[in-house]
């Protein structure tokens, strides 16, 4: 925030450095300030009707200073209190938010394990990979009679020689579910595996119309663990 006082001679400024939090500035010259103390003056300037001198507030103007205070506390003033409120929070319980945070993935790298386990040791299923930020959440798979040219992607294809086809297990730190998908590929092959998809639209209920070419597509889902799973139950059970 930038402040011209020698261009303004006449005048004394008062510059205002006015953020979410009430950060404090770096410059000496400004005085800190938040978004709730905006947000406060405009609500009691709306429920008076009147400006700081007593005169009416024209009726558009007191609609649009209304608006602007819903979407102040609404979009702003809203936020920097729940981050004051998690800031406290840390402070109190410091220890045990580290620890939280430490092995926030621990049950995740647990349970990919335990699947790219399975899939190893069943006959017919074919291991292709993890991916996804860390904890790498999501694990690919496929039937091995699946491997064909016909399900394999074409020179100059992203992932050139990786099928189209794949299972995928969607490892979150909050629920596990199990998806079928195609990525890009040759349309004619993707064209008709959606066909087939849609001849049977109860099963394959989350198949879109129209497959995007540049984007990975699914077809079929089914959900495996919920949250109250990982509420309730230890690691163990889950992976069970």
């Amino acid at each position: 925030m930038l402040c011209f006082a020698g261009s303004l001679p006449l005048f004394d400024l008062l510059c205002i450095y006015l953020t979410p939090g009430g950060e404090v500035p770096s410059h000496p010259g400004y005085v800190p300030t938040d978004y709730g103390v905006v947000c406060e003056e405009v609500e009691a300037i709306c429920r008076e009707s009147l400006l700081p001198n007593g005169a009416p507030i024209d009726q558009e103007v007191w609609f649009a200073l209304s608006h602007y205070a819903r979407l102040l506390r609404r979009n702003i003033v809203a936020n920097s209190e729940t981050i004051d409120l998690a800031r406290k929070l840390y402070l109190e319980h410091r220890t045990a938010f580290d620890l939280v945070y430490t092995h926030r993935y621990t049950h995740q790298k647990q349970l990919r394990r335990t699947l790219i386990g399975l899939i190893e040791e069943t006959p017919g299923l074919a291991f292709r990979g993890k991916a996804g930020n860390p904890p790498e959440e999501w694990i690919l798979f496929y039937p091995e009679e699946w491997d064909v040219p016909a399900l394999r992607r074409a020179k100059g294809d992203y992932g050139e020689g990786a099928l189209i086809l794949s299972f995928v297990f969607d490892n979150y730190v909050d629920s596990l579910g199990l998806k079928l998908e195609f990525g890009p590929g040759d349309d004619d092959v993707r064209h008709r595996l959606l066909e087939m998809a849609h001849e049977d639209p109860e099963l394959f209920a989350v198949a879109p119309p129209i497959p995007d070419p540049k984007w990975v597509t699914t077809i079929w889902t089914m959900p495996l663990l919920t949250q109250e799973a990982y509420l309730e139950g230890a690691d163990s059970d889950r992976e069970r």
